[in-house]
């Protein structure tokens, strides 16, 4: 009898940091600044899960990995079909997150360096050709990924949202704390 057995709270302490190291991992992969330096996070998550596994095979239930075999070979049917829908799935999901990337990645670059009368040149705009890392990853991470953005993204809407109305009152209160030591020249 193993310390890590499905359903005991060593089991879901760890499948807990285990998903919240994969969304985070997915997320880092979406920061902004990074993006020519297209790592995707799919190595880090494939080593996240691979190291759950080892430790839930060694700490865990054996018997349950040769459950998960027999079952396999004995419904080869439904295994292809549930392979073929995670694809399916992946694929749709990663053409959603790709357009959720790229809308925050237009808020971005204009906050960055302002709105231009010329637009973004096209060398300028992400291609999935040099985000295919990222996007292999969304595809293949696609019930981890959808998750956090389901969740993150109304939130992250609504507060930029309110920022966006108040932050004239931050710039004030830091403008009156400082008041006594600006110089004339910096207004």
């Amino acid at each position: 009898m193993g310390l890590i057995i499905f359903g005991t709270i060593w089991f879901w302490t760890l499948l807990s940091v285990v998903a919240i190291l994969i969304i985070w991992f997915l997320e880092d992969a979406i920061n902004y600044e990074k993006t020519y330096r297209d790592t995707g996070g799919g190595t880090k998550v494939t080593m996240t899960i691979l190291a759950f596994l080892t430790l839930y095979f060694f700490f865990g239930s054996k018997e349950q990995f040769v459950q998960a075999l027999y079952y396999i070979k004995d419904n080869p049917g439904t295994i292809i079909l549930s392979i073929a829908s995670y694809v399916v799935i992946g694929v749709i999901w990663s053409i959603v997150r790709w357009y959720f990337y790229l809308q925050g990645f237009k808020i971005h670059y204009i906050r960055k360096n302002g709105p231009t009368k010329n637009g973004i040149s096209f060398r300028g705009i992400p291609k999935g050709a040099d985000n295919k890392n990222r996007i292999l990853t969304w595809m293949s991470y696609w019930p981890f990924s959808m998750f956090w953005t389901i969740i993150n993204e109304p939130f992250r809407k609504v507060f930029r949202y309110i920022y966006s109305k108040i932050e004239g009152i931050y710039d004030k209160m830091a403008k009156s704390v400082f008041s006594d030591s600006i110089s004339n020249e910096e207004e």
